[in-house]
């Protein structure tokens, strides 16, 4: 019975690390993200940036940064949507600004080869005081 006890601890510990390595965090509140997987050894983050009511916002501004020796900029098109591709791997910080809206920053987002994540942003407006 003990061993029996025993190889269920050991399963369910293993499906937990499992569980937690493959995992994504969220990166931010306002940032909603899905991973897929890409073709060969691409990297890419595309995506749409959006109001609180889901309108898309034009000429978002958006820049991805490694801190280091990357640092790329993007602008949304007429349908709120942007693109980075073929980066090198590695942790970036990505600023996101559009006029009238709060701005946000996204800290120690990890990126590897092989995927793609596609991010849904959405900016608050300003408040009015």
């Amino acid at each position: 019975m003990k061993s029996i006890l025993y190889a269920i601890c050991i399963l369910f510990l293993c499906g937990c690390a499992t569980l937690r390595q493959n995992s994504k965090k969220p990166v931010h509140p306002q940032v909603q993200l899905v991973y897929k997987e890409a073709d060969g050894m691409k990297l890419a983050l595309n995506g749409t940036v959006r109001d609180q009511s889901q309108e898309v916002i034009v000429h978002a501004i958006l820049r991805l940064t490694n801190h280091v020796d990357v640092t790329l900029i993007a602008q949304t098109n007429p349908d709120g949507y942007f693109q980075f591709s073929d980066f090198p791997e590695g942790t970036y910080t990505l600023y996101v600004e559009a006029t009238e809206y709060e701005p946000i920053q996204i800290d120690d987002w990890q990126f590897s080869k092989g995927s793609t994540v596609a991010a849904t942003i959405t900016l608050k407006r300003y408040e009015m005081q």
